[in-house]
């Protein structure tokens, strides 16, 4: 049983977003007028924190679901550079530059969460890049996050 949630806790991860983002859309639904509803999140005590901490998950959840798709697109378009035309280049530079802003962001917050550590570099892949061969935990967080999310979609297949 231990084996099969390590193998697969990238899915599991996946599946607990997905269950707490429905959770947060349900309590959404009790009044569509206040996206936030006030009188659950000023609850006192443990109820109140708690809410606050599911918010906070989910928007960090949702972050990097976004993130890992824009680098998808730029995976994509990188690919495909040399055959775009003026009106897709035109269309994918500013995927680019979002997705750059993403990348530092993601590297700023989840990648300090990841690696309990500040950050040496700019992006997420040079900090994965970095720890990657170490024997430590770092690097078996950063080769989780490269096998998982970042090396199947690069065009040589090894991102980081």
């Amino acid at each position: 049983m231990k084996e099969w949630i390590k193998s697969n806790r990238g899915t599991l991860l996946f599946l607990f977003g997905i269950v707490l983002l429905i959770s947060v859309i349900a309590n959404w639904t009790s009044n569509p007028a206040d996206p936030v509803p006030v009188d659950r999140l000023e609850g006192s005590g443990i109820s109140g924190i708690f809410i606050y901490l599911l918010y906070a998950i989910a928007v960090l959840y949702l972050f990097m679901y976004v993130t890992w798709l824009y680098f998808l697109a730029v995976m994509n378009l990188d690919r495909k550079k040399d055959e775009l035309t003026l009106p897709a280049k035109v269309f994918a530079w500013p995927i680019f530059i979002v997705g750059f802003a993403l990348d530092v962001s993601f590297n700023l917050t989840v990648g300090t969460l990841s690696f309990l550590e500040l950050p040496h570099e700019l992006t997420f892949s040079e900090r994965c890049s970095r720890h990657i061969n170490e024997g430590g935990w770092r690097g078996d967080v950063a080769r989780w996050w490269c096998d998982n999310y970042l090396n199947p979609f690069d065009k040589s297949g090894k991102h980081c």
